[in-house]
Formats: structure tokens, sequence, C-alpha cells
């Protein structure tokens, strides 16, 4: 039903404005190749007004008023029904097309929803810095561990939108196992503010210093599933694959996360130090994607 919804609301009723004496923005007057104004029109006639009263069933706010937008169109154009032989087979074909259209999966959706999740994690982890009751300077020393543990998985979370978005730059299209792979990567994300605040709470103690790796070593699991997942859908001499390369920093991750874990128990610390270092690694400028597509620009 979305994608139907996104159909009608963001291609046909774009051309049937066109199609009418109703002034256009420019990003209405936008045609689909090869296609008349009059021909968008009785493409988005030959809907039906029967499918439009279903969809508007199950339509709400936005996407409703633009079917009773489509309907009044209709109505005054008197061609609620259509004859049989108006352009069946060329609005057939132009219908067709934008089913596929409305039916791919595009990357933004992805993107914006990664990037909301992602702000509502660090939101959530500046909540554990607990406000002082005591003026005195020396009542935030308590705090210090704490606040360096929030920084820590600040870095961390920073460091995955931030190679999350560069990726996506060289990404062209996404599909159902994609979304899933990210949305696995999401999932280890949000339980990051749940083993820094334990981790705080019990004093860097060795089951929660070794239960924080397991989560990053969790989310390091799903971006590199999610970077496979992607390149199985693009080819072998794309953009994406060329920056990914063999992925070093993303392999000596895993190693380094792998080692830290039975450390932790030897002393938490040593853990801790190892977790700095990844994050350290990946602090360093990652010109990758940049790189390729400044190339590909040129």
């Amino acid at each position: 039903m979305p994608g139907l919804l996104e159909m009608l609301g963001g291609v046909l009723v774009l051309r049937v404005v066109a199609a009418s004496d109703v002034p256009a923005l420019p990003a209405q007057a936008k045609m689909h190749p090869g296609v008349s104004r009059g021909e968008a029109f009785l493409a988005a006639v030959a809907v039906g007004r029967g499918c439009l009263y279903g969809i508007q069933m199950g339509a709400s706010g936005r996407h409703r008023s633009v079917l009773r937008f489509i309907d009044e169109k209709i109505r005054l154009r008197g061609m609620l029904t259509p004859p049989a032989a108006l352009h069946r087979g060329r609005a057939g074909h132009i219908l067709r097309g934008y089913d596929l259209e409305a039916r791919s999966v595009t990357k933004g959706r992805l993107e914006a929803f990664s990037d909301g999740v992602i702000a509502v994690i660090i939101t959530i982890m500046v909540l554990e810095l607990k406000v002082p009751h005591d003026s005195d300077p020396k009542a935030l020393m308590p705090l210090v561990p704490v606040f360096l543990s929030y920084v820590l998985s600040f870095v961390f979370v920073g460091i995955y939108w931030n190679n999350h978005h560069h990726m996506f730059h060289a990404v062209h299209h996404v599909n159902g196992a994609t979304l899933w792979a990210n949305l696995h990567l999401l999932f280890w994300l949000s339980l990051v503010p749940f083993v820094t605040g334990w981790m705080d709470e019990n004093h860097f103690a060795a089951v929660t210093v070794a239960a924080y790796g397991i989560v990053l070593l969790g989310a390091a699991c799903a971006y590199t599933i999610l970077t496979r997942a992607l390149l199985a859908i693009h080819a072998k001499d794309s953009p994406l694959a060329k920056a990914l390369g063999k992925d070093f920093k993303g392999n000596i991750s895993l190693v380094i996360y792998i080692a830290a874990l039975p450390l932790a128990f030897v002393h938490p610390w040593i853990a801790c130090g190892l977790y700095v270092l990844v994050a350290a690694i990946w602090l360093c400028p990652d010109r990758r994607f940049e790189k390729l597509l400044d190339e590909s620009k040129a």
C-alpha cells in the first residue's frame, strides 16, 4: 500500500496537475520521458474511480487529500468511466512504468531512518550523565569515569554514523536483505547506551566491560554483513566495491574485539585500552569513498 500511495501521490498527481490548467511548480512540471501531458492525464484516469475510493479508505493526511484532488480532476473532465479504447495500450504502458518506479526500493528512507535512530541513541547516552547536586568542582570527580565512557561510546556511534553516511554515497540501490542488514546494525548500536550505563554503575567490572565488548563486536559484525549485502547487489567494478576493497580496518577491528573479550576478565582496563585503540584506528581520516566519488565526478 505505501508503494502504491507513493506512485499516486508522487508521480501521477504531479502529471495530472501538469495536464490541467492549474499552475504547476517546477517539480510538478517534470514529465516522464516520452509521455505527453495529455497521455499522462489519461493514464491517471485509467486507474479508475473505484480504485481511488478503495485506496482513500486506507489513506490518511496528505495522501488522502492528494487522492481527493485526483478524483476532483476526473470529475471536472467528465471522464469517470473512460472509454475502453481510449489510449488503452499507451496508458497501460505508462502505468506499468510508474508501478515499477514506485516499487523500486530507494536508499533515502533507509538513510533517514538510520540517522534518526542514531540521534536517539546519542540522546539516551547523554541522559546517563547525572547532574551533581553540589556546586563544588570536586563533585564532578565521581563523574569522570562516567564521562570518559560516554565519550568513548559517543565516538563509536559517531564512527558508525560517519562510515554509514560515506558508504551510502556510493550505494546506487538497496533491497530487502540490505534493509534487514541495516536494522541488524541499528539493533547492536541501540544496545550501546545500556552497556555503557551498566559499565558505569558497576565501576568497570570485568563482566560489564566484556559485555561492552560483545556489543561492539556485534556492531562490527553487523556492519560487515551490511557491506556484504550491498556488494552482492552492486557490480564488482562499482565505486562501492572499489572503495571497500579488502576492508583491512574492518577486519583488524574484529580481531582486536575478539582479543579484548577474554582480556576483560584478566584486567578490565586492558580491554578498555583495546577499545580505545579501535576507535583511534577509525578516527584516522578515511577518504576512500570521497576520493572515488571525486574521481567519478571528474
